[in-house]
């Protein structure tokens, strides 16, 4: 697994710190999904986690991943657009002025 990534996605009714922490892994997640990913896939390059090596953990992992990205992006969403958490600034960054994923991943695309 990727340093600081959890194996489980940490659940709430709110847009956590983890959520910001990683918001980029949710829209990788996302984006994989709708290219029709495998979850080997997923988990091999999004999360690091070897699927032949330990295809539960993965598949459970690419869950929690998959699952919490469809909440940020039906539920969360209001949260991020209108600060309805309570705070002034939602918490996500701009994109690298590199022109390169900010997370220092290349793209899907170029590999």
């Amino acid at each position: 697994m990727k340093p600081g990534l959890l194996e489980e996605v940490p659940w709430s009714d709110s847009i956590t710190a983890y959520d910001r922490e990683h918001f980029t892994i949710y829209c990788q997640i996302l984006d994989y999904c709708a290219d029709n990913a495998s979850v080997e896939e997923m988990a091999d390059r999004i999360l690091g986690i070897d699927p032949i090596l330990e295809p539960v953990r993965a598949r459970n992992a690419v869950r929690s991943y998959i699952d919490r990205a469809n909440w940020m992006v039906t539920t969360g969403s209001n949260y991020l657009f209108t600060g309805a958490n309570g705070q002034d600034q939602p918490g996500v960054t701009e994109p690298s002025s590199t022109g390169g994923a900010s997370n220092g991943m290349p793209s899907r695309k170029t590999l």
